[in-house]
């Protein structure tokens, strides 16, 4: 067994495979992982705990940067016909006001 930290999330679902990307950091002093190798894993989740609703923006943390989707109507600039876009709006996290 290899324990280890899962890093990050891609908000993306590949649509053929159904498959997400993670990036986790995985101690391997004795380098028994090689690139590429495939095991089989497990996820261990903490106990789920009641939450209070909050006005903050649920938040996607990768490698590059925090970040939200925001849904935005923009104008197409040829039909002029109006449609909702999802964008990717980077963010920094700080501390939340008491």
């Amino acid at each position: 067994m290899f324990p280890g930290e899962i890093n990050a999330v891609s908000p993306e679902i590949d649509a053929a495979t159904r498959n997400i990307r993670i990036q986790a950091k995985i101690a391997n002093g004795d380098e028994n992982l090689r690139p590429a190798c495939m095991a089989p894993w497990r996820i261990v989740l903490p106990p789920r705990r009641r939450c209070s609703s909050s006005r903050s923006p649920p938040c996607s943390t990768r490698p590059s940067g925090d970040s939200v989707f925001v849904v935005s109507a923009e104008k197409d600039e040829k039909g002029g016909q109006s449609a909702q876009v999802l964008r990717q709006q980077f963010i920094r996290v700080g501390g939340k006001a008491a």
